[in-house]
């Protein structure tokens, strides 16, 4: 019985162990947040009433908090493609994962390292 007691209390514990999930989403460059706007990739958005920051443990961080000059997997809000609903602060190791399986794409270069002038260089899904 105690061994059965055991097995459940260690499965029930598994998903605490395994890696956040992120929702369909973007990558981009967090320049800074001062509410209602928050600069991504250097262009100004405005964020929802219900606006979330998370750290790369998924905890909730406060606004005083939130770094400048970090990567963030941003969400919009469902019903206003305009507003920026929730941001999670990504860790090197994440980065690395999502453009392993194709969700961030690297920036292209350009021919003979002389830039991108007819295509966007930078695809992000």
């Amino acid at each position: 019985m105690r061994l059965f007691l055991v097995v459940c209390l260690l499965l029930s514990a598994l998903p605490a162990f395994a890696a956040r999930i992120l929702p369909e989403g973007a990558y981009a460059q967090m320049d800074y947040y001062a509410p209602p706007v928050i600069r991504l990739d250097g262009k100004d958005y405005l964020v929802s009433a219900a606006f979330q920051v998370r750290d790369q443990q998924n905890r909730l961080i406060p606004i005083q908090r939130v770094p400048r000059d970090a990567p963030v997997w941003v969400q919009l809000e469902a019903n206003r493609k305009d507003l920026v609903w929730k941001a999670w602060l990504l860790s090197p190791a994440e980065i690395d994962f999502l453009k392993s399986i194709g969700r961030i794409k690297d920036a292209r270069g350009g021919f003979l390292g002389i830039g991108c002038w007819f295509v966007d260089c930078y695809a992000v899904q």
